[in-house]
């Protein structure tokens, strides 16, 4: 930027460099309001602009035609423009609902994970959809112990899973139990499952031999039997079994 005038007590600000992945209108923001104190002075915005860049975005910057950015407001539409691509890919609550906690993470890791993806979300989420999503997202067993817990705030939830990790490290929960007790709860769902298949299968065997051909799933075509559906028992509106098969009329003995 040429016949740039920088005031003799000048500090620079610290500036949050923009690495090219996240929001960049929010980066702008962030840096107005750290240059607030020379906003009049458009000169001096665009030339400490790339003191906020990093990585290839510098590239892009030092390759902008100065023929093309005249001042400051072409500068920022230059940017959004350059970087617009990563509000329209912003994270939506489906993906938030997708998260699940790594194996050896910590809950206030996966917590802290978490809310930095939630915060890109737009429209903003409140506090309490928020807390009720991460927790809809928990394994089984801090599932259990936090579902029926009513946080005020996320800090709230954080600070609870990790007495949950203390009770873990002091004996005083037993996460192999949890597990146990879902282990057995879903091998009694799958007993019962198995004991209605058999009672069915059960009660086929118990009815006469013709009911049992026709209602048997696996009937084979017969020439003297109607041609049914191998994949379904009895036709639909099946007529009585002694209009399928009527009695030969007895003839009388020699």
């Amino acid at each position: 930027m040429p016949d740039v005038v920088i005031p003799p007590k000048f500090k620079m600000p610290d500036f949050d460099k923009y690495k090219g992945t996240t929001c960049p209108k929010n980066h702008l923001k962030m840096y107005c309001q750290k240059m607030e104190a020379y906003s009049r002075d458009e000169k001096l915005l665009m030339h400490f602009s790339q003191e906020s860049l990093a990585g290839a975005i510098i590239t892009w910057y030092t390759n902008l035609e100065a023929s093309q950015i005249c001042s400051w407001k072409d500068l920022m539409a230059a940017f959004i423009r350059q970087y617009q691509y990563n509000t329209d890919m912003a994270p939506d609550s489906m993906q938030l609902q997708n998260m699940c906690k790594k194996e050896h993470e910590s809950f206030k890791e996966y917590a802290q994970r978490w809310r930095d993806l939630a915060a890109q979300v737009a429209p903003p989420m409140m506090e309490r959809e928020m807390i009720t999503m991460i927790v809809d997202t928990l394994p089984v067993f801090y599932y259990e112990k936090m579902v029926g817990y009513m946080s005020s705030s996320f800090a709230d939830l954080v600070f609870a899973s990790e007495r949950i990790k203390v009770g873990l490290r002091r004996g005083k929960l037993d996460y192999a139990a949890s597990a146990s007790t879902n282990n057995r709860r879903s091998k009694t769902g799958e007993a019962k499952k198995k004991e209605g298949d058999t009672h069915v299968v059960t009660s086929v065997l118990s009815w006469p031999k013709s009911q049992q051909t026709l209602h048997n799933p696996t009937y084979q075509y017969s020439p003297h039997q109607p041609n049914y559906s191998a994949n379904v028992g009895i036709p639909p509106n099946p007529a009585p079994i002694q209009q399928r098969f009527p009695t030969q009329p007895q003839r009388p003995p020699p």
